[in-house]
Formats: structure tokens, C-alpha cells, sequence
């Protein structure tokens, strides 16, 4: 059985309920254990325990602590996915499932913040697990019995006023110890009293800080290998100033590097080196600077890439000498680390190609390549080059079935980390869906893949090496029938190395006609394509164009500044793709110009324009809204105190007070034009009453800005179909009392005597009011998430969402305004918007496993800009 994502790490699905919100009620009537410190206890979750009310069986265990004591909780089994819920007597519960990504591991370590009595739910991932667990309990003075100087010891401190204070007033705590040449040391740094900040000064003089290590509010985090051994300085202090309160901190040297234990080479070729990314570097096609090294291998010996850096998220490629890539971004989880660990499946050179995760890093590194020994790599590693494989098989009934009953069928195979796969899976009985699951779960799925008809296909890099298994499944519950599955291994690189040197040059203005052809470079998926570059200076406003009769034709564009765009299908039509954008840096942009499909070949026209299409750039001066009198008029909306049957959601009632703020300070609207709508206040008479009064007091050359942050659904369309939702779905966002569908709302929106609207919306599944809501001319839609996708809480922000948190942004920085008129308009918020996206998101997926095809929108959330209805000119705010 394959389970579903961590629920309390989602924003916005209603359909199912978290295990956090379930916890809220009482737990009366239940058999609860004394446990005392040091205890370790056995026991059994069975079909006749309690449950939590969505369908968990728990156990519960009480025990004593005083204020101050750390207490560590351990529960471990192997035959279910543990949960641990601790419960203090007074402030809000803690929860922890997959401790250090383990699936049979849950740990919780906090520090007791009130004497009493602390209750422990023994509980599972799922609904229905049983099994046998070990539960360990300590509470005592500190971690690791008190600092004295050297790694593998810990402190327990306090921040309080007197204490040392930054320059921006937080107070600060600080420690030293020592370490040996070369020795990889770990600093954690954890509190549940204030938001740990930790700054590390290295013997080398190298300064490393960390806030909100993997998301977690209390915890910092920082692992570190110094060339030189030598005295740590260690800082402790907060986020914000004035924080105060009790921390835990600890520090472990593994005395031997990353991995702590890698087998050895026997004598084969080994190196290490620093360097830097700089301007002045080559180039990838898509703008990361980069170095190149060469490594020398015999065919079997085991190759180890290892790549560090705390200047820029680093990304590792490794090309074998017929040309194959390997790459990996972000080890274990580490956004300071990449790693390629392979089998040389022939001798001979093989280049090392260091870069970035995104466009225009820069910064200093640590690279080290070893090649020799042979028999793989222990502790799961890749033991060998997997070359593919090709089934046929039949779902039928007697199979497994996942939650949602859809049978289907596994298939495992040993992966390497950077290794390229294409998966198809192909049936003529049943409409087919695949996924790939790893180590740390789900990788991707596809249902219906770009013109295969029902068939699916994946194109993946391996991000670790270790075990997969393949899911071939149907979409509907209960679909059998035959099917074909093939996985070839050594697909093309999300990332060709290829110098944008290379491209054709072109210059604003120009217009060249090209083709293509079965010669040209073939891209991720298949597609040929075609590399022109030109030059741009900050500010300037481009439009580039590629029509075409024979192609679906597709424009990409990458450059300085973080420009990552992308268009198809512009205005609907199949022929022709357009991207306009300001230029937010002077320098080279690169385009991409290819076809929506696999193996599409013929001529097309492709023109780089200024924004108005005249054949010199002009920078946009503004333009305003067409007269003085034109005002601003906003609805925010936010939700965090859901009724009892929704599960709540931090922060998102806060989103819509800060938006409304940051559009009244920064964005020139005036006080009483705005309503704000938050919890119980949220509801659907409210909402429709705040319309209806808003509509009354504007003007058709007004603007008008909605915002809701809160939950999203989907749900079947009730009554005829619609033309503009032919899956048979509507959105919906959740009001306190009602949903409220896309269709429901965009006749709203048609009361409102306005040419010009701004709509934000930050909930799963929202992309699917474009279709309904952005048809209108004169509306603008920001959507956080794709229509069958949900969106994440932006914890790392303190916000709701990606989207209300970065919207806020473009308006209180003025980092939006990029050729610095003091006016925000429809291009370069969405700009803004796109490259914060893309900068936060890409490639940063969060790896779950999954109950049903349902779980699989968790994977990726890509943000929606839609400004059809507008001009990309059209200036939305007078920035303050």
C-alpha cells in the first residue's frame, strides 16, 4: 500500500482531513499509561484501540517534566508508519512523522515549556495501520550532557535581555570548539521559544548562517568541512529582534567528511579543488554559470562527485564520455550540497560540469572527484547502471488497489542519483497512469501525456541513488485491461550542456525565418529546437514572437536577473507563441524556439520586437489609468479558523490583512475603499453584501483588487456542461459557511462597473478560475497553483501561501517596479511574481508517497499568471 502525503504539511485540500486537525478533539475514556524518564516501552496498535476521528488507531502515554527539562520522545515501528503527537499541559500540541525522512522513525525533541503533566498519542501515517512499536521517553538537563568544547557535545542556553545584541537588536549567545583538518562537523541549533538563527565562522574565516532548516520554525541547522582544522565560532540568535527564550544547541563531527563512511578507492584517481562562479563564466544554455573538470575512469570503478557551496544552491552535472548526463541538486535534502554517486559503465574521461540551481548564481565552492574500487556502494547505494526495461501486463481484478480502487501493478529497479529515465506506459483497453516512487517517495506521475491520447509518459532525473519502484495504474478506479510499459534509461538532460555562445545571434528589430529539423538538437521531451540570443538593456520592454503554419509552435526564454518564461498557444491560437517581458537586467537573453510536441518539424518566423512591436525599444513610461480621479477599491479575504468540519490553516487569515495594508500603504489605495473579510466574518452573505456595496460607490476607470487566502476544492459541475470547464470540474474557494464555485464567482465579478481587475487568489486548485473568471477583458488573474494541484503553507515566510507572501513583496520592496517609474503594471508584477516562483519552487518538489492518484497534486505547484484581459502595460498601482 502506497500512502498519501503528510496532510498537516498542505494548505488548502478539503477533501480529506488532517491528522492535525483530528487531534483537536477530546480524548476522554482513554487507557493512558505513566511512563517515567528513561522508560521504554512496547505495544501494539490493533483494530480495537481508540481512534482519532480520521480513522487512526492511538495509544496514549502520560508522563511528568518540569519547566526547562529537554525531552526527547522516540517512537519507532516496523510494521506501520509511526506518528507521535505530544501534547504539553499548556500551549499548542507538537506532532513529527518520518523523522530524518525515515518511513519507520517519528521523534520529537523540545524543551518543556511548563511543569505538568505531558500526554503522548502513539498513533499512524493512515487510517487503519496496526503493528508492534517501541516507544522511548527522556527528559534531563539538556542534549548531549553540557558544552565542553568539542564536537559531539551540546548547551542548553537562553536568549534574554543583557545579553549580547546585533547591530539589529537581537540578542545573541555565543560558543566555541574545535575540529580536526577536514572533519565534517554538524551545529544544530533548536527552540520552541523564539525563531533560532545560527551563524557559524569556520577556521578558514568562511561565514555560514541558517534559519528555518527544512522549514521548521525552530530549528536551524548547519553542516560544515573546513580544509584547516581549527576553532568554530558558533552564534546563537534569533530571526527577529527582541526574541527571547530557551534553546537547545549540539555539535557532532563525523571526522571523516559528507556520508561520514563512503567505501574506499584503492588507488583510484582522486582530487579536490575550490573555485568560484562568477559573471564572467561560461554559460548553460539556460543561464547558470558554470566550471568544467575532467575525470579520468576505468569501466566498473565506482565515480564520487561531490560539490559544496554556501554562496549559491549548487547543482552538479556529470557527463560520461558517450555523452550521457547525471546530475543532481540539492543531496539529501541539502541546499548546499549536490552529489553524484555511479558506476563508469565504460572507460575514459568523464567531465564534471559544476553550476547553479537557477540563472546568475555566483559564488564560491568546494569540489572534490574520486574514481576507483568497484562493486557499487554500500548502504543502498547504486550497485550497477540500469539499462531499462519492457513489460506487458494486465490490471485485473485480484489486484492491489490503491485508496481511490485503482488496481495496480509494481515494478522495482536500482537507480542512480542523476541518472535519466523515460517511462511510457501504453494500453488500448483503459486510460493509463504511471508513477515513479523513491526512496523518499513520490517523484512524479503523469495521466494523459502530450499527444499519446490516454497513454502516459514521465521524463525524470533520478534525485538519489537506491530503489524505485514504477506504478503502473489506471485513472478511473476499477479500469483493467492489458498495457505495455517500457523505461529506457539515458533520456535527454533537464539541463544540455550547451554554451549560449553557441546560439544564433539577434538584435531588437530583427525577424529571421528558420525550420525545424530531424537534425537539430532534440529537447527534454523529444522536441527539436532552435537557440537564438540577443541583447537587452535593463528596463527595456520585448516582445518576441514565433508563428508558424506546419508547428504547434512553444518559446522559451531564460537571461539575467532569474528570467525563466515560457509561452504556448498564445491567445489560443496553435500557430503562434508570444512572451512579452521587461528586461529586469542588462545583458544576453537566450530563446528557445521549438514545438509544443515530440518530433514536429517546419519553418516558422520568429521576431524580437520592442514592446508596442516598432522596430526600436521603448521603455514604458507609464500611462496611468486615464485620469486623476481613478481610485483603488479592494475586497481581502482570509481564512485561518475554519469551522470544525474543515481543517485549519495557519496564517491565512493574516495574508489578507497584510495584502490589504501593503495595497493601502504601497499601493495607493485609500482606507475606505477597502473591505477586509477574515474567519467567522468570511462568509458568503458577507462577501456578496461586500460586493454589491463596493459596486455602488465605483467608477468604470476604477481598479478593483479581490484577495482570498484560505482552502480551495474541486468538485463536479451540477447541472449542463460547461464550454470552459471540459473536464466537468468547478473550483471552488471555501468561504467560512459556503463554497463559492468559479462560475459563481465570475458572475460576481460581472456587478462590479470596472474596466480594470486585479483577482488573487491563493488556494488549491485555483488556476481553474482562469478558464471561467479571466475570459472577461479588463481582468488580470494571479492563481498559486495549477487547476489540479494543490498549494503549499509558506511556513519559511510565515505566511499562508507562496503566492500572498511574494504579492505582498512586489509591493512593500519595490523590487517590482524594474524600470524604477513608481508604477506597478500587469508585466512586471507578473514577472516578479514568476521568477520569485520560479527561484523558491523549481525543482524544490516535496517528496511524499502516496494512498491514490489524488495525493500526486502535492508535486508540483507552479504559480498561474493569466492577463489575457489586460494590457501587459496596463499599470494596476501608483507605488508609495
Amino acid at each position: 500500500m502506497f500512502k498519501g502525503p503528510k496532510l498537516s504539511t498542505l494548505k488548502r485540500s478539503t477533501s480529506a482531513v488532517a491528522v492535525a486537525s483530528a487531534i483537536a478533539i477530546g480524548f476522554s475514556g482513554l487507557a493512558i499509561a505513566q511512563v517515567a524518564k528513561g522508560d521504554t516501552f512496547t505495544g501494539n496498535l490493533a483494530a480495537g484501540d481508540e481512534q482519532l476521528q480520521s480513522g487512526e488507531y492511538q495509544d496514549s502515554y502520560t508522563f511528568t517534566a518540569n519547566a526547562g527539562d529537554q525531552i526527547t520522545v522516540d517512537l519507532t515501528s516496523t510494521q506501520f508508519d509511526p506518528y507521535l503527537i505530544l501534547i504539553p499541559p499548556v500551549g499548542d500540541q507538537m506532532d513529527n512523522d518520518d523523522w530524518e525522512g525515515s518511513l519507520s522513525h517519528s521523534r520529537i525533541e523540545t524543551t518543556a515549556s511548563s511543569s505538568g503533566t505531558y500526554e503522548v498519542l502513539v498513533t499512524s501515517f493512515a487510517p487503519g495501520e496496526t503493528g508492534r512499536y517501541t516507544l522511548e521517553y527522556d527528559a534531563g538537563a539538556g542534549y548531549g550532557g553540557g558544552y565542553d568544547g568539542g564536537a559531539g557535545q551540546g548547551a542548553t542556553g537562553t536568549l534574554a535581555p543583557g545579553d549580547q545584541t546585533l547591530t539589529t537588536g537581537e540578542y545573541s549567545d555565543r560558543y566555541e570548539f574545535t575540529a580536526g583538518p577536514g572533519e565534517a562537523v554538524s551545529i544544530d541549533l533548536t527552540s520552541n521559544d523564539f525563531d533560532p538563527y545560527l551563524i557559524v565562522q569556520t577556521p578558514d574565516g568562511e561565514q555560514l548562517d541558517n534559519d528555518d532548516y527544512q522549514g521548521s520554525l525552530s530549528r536551524s541547522h548547519i553542516d560544515a568541512t573546513a580544509a584547516n582544522g581549527g576553532t568554530y565560532m558558533v552564534q546563537v540568535t534569533s530571526f527577529a529582534p527582541g526574541e527571547t527564550g530557551a534553546y537547545s544547541l549540539s555539535f557532532n563531527g563525523s571526522g571523516g567528511g559528507y556520508g561520514g563512511g563512503q567505501p574506499g578507492y584503492g588507488g583510484g584517481n582522486s582530487s579536490g579543488s575550490t573555485g568560484s562562479l562568477s559573471s564572467g563564466d561560461e554559460q548553460l544554455q539556460s543561464g547558470e554559470f558554470l566550471d568544467r573538470y575532467t575525470l579520468n575512469a576505468s569501466a566498473g570503478e565506482n565515480i564520487i562527485v561531490d560539490l559544496t557551496s554556501q554562496q549559491f544552491d549548487p547543482y552538479i552535472i556529470l557527463v560520461t564520455p558517450n555523452g550521457e548526463q547525471i546530475e543532481n541538486d540539492d543531496w539529501e535534502g541539502s541546499l548546499s550540497h549536490s552529489r553524484v554517486e555511479t558506476v563508469a559503465s565504460q572507460g575514459g574521461a568523464y567531465e564534471v560540469i559544476v553550476t547553479s540551481f537557477a540563472p546568475g548564481e555566483t559564488g564560491s565552492y568546494a569540489l572534490s572527484m574520486e574514481s576507483g574500487g568497484s562493486g557499487g556502494f554500500s548502504g543502498g547505494g547504486y550497485a550497477g547502471s540500469f539499462s531499462g526495461m519492457s513489460e506487458t501486463g494486465t490490471l485485473a481484478r485480484g489486484d492491489e488497489t490503491l485508496e481511490g480502487g485503482e488496481f495496480f501493478d509494481v515494478y522495482p529497479f536500482t537507480g542512480s542519483a542523476g541518472q535519466r529515465l523515460s517511462i511510457e506506459m501504453s494500453s488500448t483497453e483503459f486510460d493509463t497512469w504511471v508513477g515513479l516512487v523513491g526512496p523518499e517517495g513520490i517523484i512524479d506521475a503523469n495521466d494523459d501525456a502530450p499527444n499519446m491520447g490516454t497513454n502516459s509518459r514521465l521524463d525524470v532525473s533520478l534525485p538519489t541513488s537506491g530503489e524505485y519502484s514504477v506504478i503502473a495504474t489506471s485513472f478511473a478506479p476499477g479500469e483493467t485491461g492489458r498495457y505495455n510499459l517500457n523505461v529506457s534509461a539515458g533520456g535527454g538532460s533537464s539541463r544540455p550542456v550547451t554554451n549560449s555562445n553557441n546560439a544564433s545571434e539577434l538584435y531588437v528589430g530583427a525577424s529571421v525565418n528558420g525550420q525545424l529539423t530531424t537534425s537539430d538538437r532534440r529537447g527534454q521531451y523529444g522536441e527539436y529546437e532552435d537557440t537564438y540570443s540577443f541583447q537587452a538593456q535593463a528596463g527595456q520592454n520585448v516582445r518576441v514572437t514565433m508563428e508558424s503554419g506546419p508547428i504547434d509552435t512553444y518559446l522559451r526564454l531564460t537571461g539575467p536577473g532569474g528570467v525563466s518564461l515560457e509561452n504556448d498557444d498564445y491567445n489560443g491560437s496553435l500557430d503562434q507563441s508570444v512572451i512579452e517581458f521587461r528586461a529586469p537586467s542588462s545583458g544576453r537573453y537566450t530563446i528557445t524556439a521549438t514545438s509544443y510536441a515530440e518530433g514536429e518539424t517546419g519553418s516558422y518566423t520568429l521576431s524580437v520586437t520592442d514592446g508596442t512591436g516598432n522596430s526600436q525599444l521603448i521603455p514604458n513610461n507609464g500611462g496611468g489609468y486615464g485620469g486623476d480621479s481613478t481610485e483603488i477599491y479592494g475586497i481581502f479575504v482570509g481564512i485561518s479558523d475554519y469551522p470544525s468540519f474543515y481543517n485549519d490553516l495557519p496564517y491565512t487569515a493574516q495574508d489578507a490583512v497584510l495584502a490589504h495594508d501593503a495595497v493601502r500603504d504601497f499601493g495607493g489605495m485609500n482606507a475606505s475603499n477597502a473591505i477586509l473579510l477574515t474567519d467567522e466574518e468570511a462568509t458568503e452573505a458577507n462577501l456578496r453584501q461586500a460586493f454589491q456595496t463596493l459596486s455602488a460607490r465605483m467608477d468604470d476607470d476604477d481598479t478593483f483588487v479581490f484577495f482570498f487566502s484560505g482552502h480551495g476544492n474541486r468538485v463536479d459541475i451540477r447541472g449542463p456542461a460547461e464550454t470552459a470547464d471540459l473536464d466537468g470540474m468547478d473550483e471552488t474557494i471555501e468561504l467560512y459557511d459556503n463554497p463559492m464555485t468559479d462560475t459563481q464567482f465570475d458572475a460576481l465579478l460581472d456587478s462590479m462597473p470596472v474596466e480594470r481587475a486585479l483577482i488573487i487568489l491563493d488556494s488549491c486548485y485555483s488556476g481553474g478560475f482562469a478558464k471561467d473568471v479571466i475570459s472577461s477583458p479588463g481582468r488580470m488573474g494571479l492563481f498559486s497553483s495549477e487547476e489540479d494541484v494543490v498549494s503549499l503553507v509558506a511556513s519559511k515566510f510565515e505566511a499562508g501561501g507562496y503566492l500572498a507572501h511574494f504579492f505582498r513583496a512586489a509591493l512593500e520592496t519595490g523590487e517590482a517596479d524594474i524600470n524604477g517609474d513608481s508604477q506597478l503594471d500587469a508585466i512586471e508584477l507578473s514577472q516578479y511574481l514568476r521568477t520569485s516562483y520560479l527561484l523558491e519552487h523549481q525543482s524544490k518538489r516535496q517528496l511524499e508517497s502516496f494512498d491514490s492518484l489524488d495525493d500526486i497534486d502535492v508535486t508540483y505547484q507552479h504559480l498561474v499568471v493569466d492577463r489575457s484581459g489586460v494590457s501587459p502595460y496596463e499599470v494596476f498601482f501608483e507605488l508609495r
